[in-house]
């Protein structure tokens, strides 16, 4: 769940910092991401303005949203709508075109689904 969203917010932005007591090593070969390899601790959200809670235990990712909300921040909670600040739209970036296709998280797999099909129209277009 964070590789996806991290592979998103990388064709945005590589002022990223990822926060867990364990990398994958397909996250930690990535030389644009600042790697803090520790346990989460409500100090950790100072200086930054969005976060996602992406871990694999709900209990940490709801701590993270009461106090990331705490310190004004916004959070996107993965696989967690109802403790979403904001939702992720399915976002297809090529260039200078970007699609964003959203369902406020109340069907996520449709707009996947409608985000590959434009993703084909459009690079089908490429080719002429």
């Amino acid at each position: 769940m964070a590789v996806h969203k991290l592979s998103t917010l990388l064709k945005f932005t590589c002022d990223i910092t990822i926060l867990a007591p364990d990398i994958i090593e397909e996250i930690g070969k990535d030389s644009r991401l600042t790697l803090r390899i520790k346990h989460y601790e409500k100090e950790d959200l100072l200086n930054f303005h969005i976060v996602y809670a992406c871990t694999n235990d709900k209990t940490v990712n709801a701590t993270i949203k009461k106090d990331a909300n705490s310190l004004g921040l916004l959070v996107n909670v993965a696989d967690d709508p109802e403790l979403c600040d904001f939702v992720s739209p399915a976002i297809y970036k090529d260039d200078y075109i970007t699609v964003a296709v959203g369902s406020n998280a109340q069907d996520v797999k449709k707009a996947i689904q409608i985000r590959n099909r434009i993703k084909i129209i459009l690079e089908d277009d490429k080719l002429i």
